[in-house]
């Protein structure tokens, strides 16, 4: 009886150690970040209910919050005081790819007001681009002056945001670092000078394979020698918005899937200093994969 009794006892371990090992490796995928683009949602509470559980549940620390100024102080107020009551900060997003002049003052009034209005429960942590200027018309025919505009937006926004002592993070594709620049801020490779401007970066490293040629890992490399040197944080994204090409988007694919991929890069990745974790795009489609 007791030889039995000592048997099952020893299932049971094995099963409950099983299964702790399970979850650390599945709650261990540090989801830093996510983009919330259609900010009319925070004003229903049934939406922010649902955003709120889903937040917690995934291991998401930072969301990138759009701006819209068609929606009400309060309504942004609201939103953040509860997102954050679960630990999670809220960085202000926004950005276009003919980013200048008058879009930075909009949104620096706007976010400014907002900020001197609102109580720390309710404000802003952080200010996040998502500028894309390779999506102009003369990024091609004019690319060195189309890029003299975006590190000038770039120098710009971390002015204001050291002002308004906020974190200024930016997204750039992992191409950047092939992206050359001669100009007034000096010359070099774009990713270089940005990495060493900003406070974080979130690289959109969009492929489903961790591994290999271009894949995840191969394709930050450069990115992440770079932050390692200079001390600085590399966010590493990944997308799961539907696109023509598969081999971009965890589109389709389960969750699962899509944590053993970022669990190989955690693996590779964990123990560089400027590894900040990973940021899922976006919000609401990675919501919907199965």
């Amino acid at each position: 009886m007791m030889k039995k009794i000592i048997n099952i006892t020893v299932i049971v371990l094995a099963v409950f150690i099983s299964f702790a090992c399970s979850s650390e490796e599945r709650g261990g995928i540090p989801l830093e970040s996510t983009w919330l683009w259609d900010a009319s949602l925070i004003e229903s509470e049934e939406s922010t209910e649902k955003v709120r559980n889903f937040l917690h549940e995934n291991n998401v620390e930072t969301v990138y919050l759009q701006v819209d100024r068609n929606i009400s102080y309060e309504s942004y107020r609201k939103f953040i005081k509860t997102i954050k009551e679960l630990g999670i900060s809220v960085h202000a997003l926004d950005g276009t790819p003919t980013w200048g002049p008058i879009e930075h003052q909009t949104f620096i009034r706007w976010l400014t007001g907002y900020q001197q209005s609102t109580e720390m429960d309710g404000a802003f942590d952080g200010i996040h681009l998502d500028i894309e200027p390779y999506l102009r018309d003369d990024w091609e025919g004019e690319r060195n002056d189309v890029i003299a505009v975006y590190q000038e937006s770039i120098l710009q926004m971390l002015e204001e945001a050291k002002h308004l002592n906020l974190s200024f993070g930016a997204d750039i594709p992992f191409w950047f670092d092939e992206i050359e620049y001669r100009n007034g801020f000096g010359e070099g490779k774009l990713a270089h000078w940005l990495i060493d401007k900003v406070d974080n970066i979130t690289i959109m490293a969009y492929r489903t394979e961790s591994e290999g040629e271009n894949g995840i890992i191969d394709i930050v490399s450069q990115e992440m020698e770079w932050a390692n040197e200079m001390g600085k944080n590399i966010i590493i994204a990944v997308e799961t918005v539907p696109l023509p090409e598969e081999y971009i988007t965890f589109y389709g694919s389960a969750k699962e899937e899509l944590e053993v991929q970022l669990g190989i890069v955690k693996e590779r990745y964990e123990k560089d200093s400027a590894f900040s974790g990973f940021a899922i795009h976006h919000l609401f489609s990675w919501m919907e994969m199965e």
